[in-house]
């Protein structure tokens, strides 16, 4: 497995200096289970080669407020829970990215698939039934006057 690695371990990384890393999708989806999405094991153990997958580059500079991209690769070869695959976007901000372009990467860094999953309707639920807030609102502690709107006669008021 180490020589595989080695083989096609030429991803650019931000602690190497240079302009962009992939971001671990599993560690977004902990932080944010209820609006992150990630592929279940399911599907990302069904991904072969000439199968799609999308991943997220982001990078350290600030263009704009501009700090990811999320692009699609094509898988061109897979040992168990790493790929590698060709850039099959043309990226807009990481201009050090090209199209074509063989990248090495694992499970971890797989954010959608063309595959349908079973657990993308958990994220239905979350976003048709759970209410988010930003911190501001927690802050202010405003979270508590759900109470007043919920006695709201709101048919009245979108009626106007």
């Amino acid at each position: 497995m180490k020589n595989w690695f080695k083989k096609y371990s030429n991803n650019k990384r931000i602690e190497d200096n240079t302009p962009w890393q992939l971001d671990n999708v599993y560690k977004r989806n902990k932080e944010s289970p209820y609006t992150f999405y990630k592929p279940s094991k399911a599907v990302t153990d069904k991904l072969k080669a000439g199968d799609l997958v999308k991943l997220i580059f982001f990078s350290d500079s600030d263009q704009a407020g501009y700090k990811g991209e999320r692009m699609w690769v094509e898988i061109t070869d897979r040992n168990k829970e790493n790929f590698v695959g060709n850039l099959d976007n043309e990226p807009y901000h990481l201009k050090s990215l090209k199209l074509g372009q063989t990248l090495h990467f694992d499970t971890e860094h797989i954010c959608d698939t063309e595959y349908e999953d079973d657990d993308a309707a958990k994220m239905d639920y979350y976003f048709d039934t759970l209410v988010t807030v930003s911190n501001d609102v927690l802050e202010r502690n405003e979270f508590g006057q759900f109470d007043k709107i919920h006695d709201y006669d709101w048919e009245t008021y979108l009626s106007e």
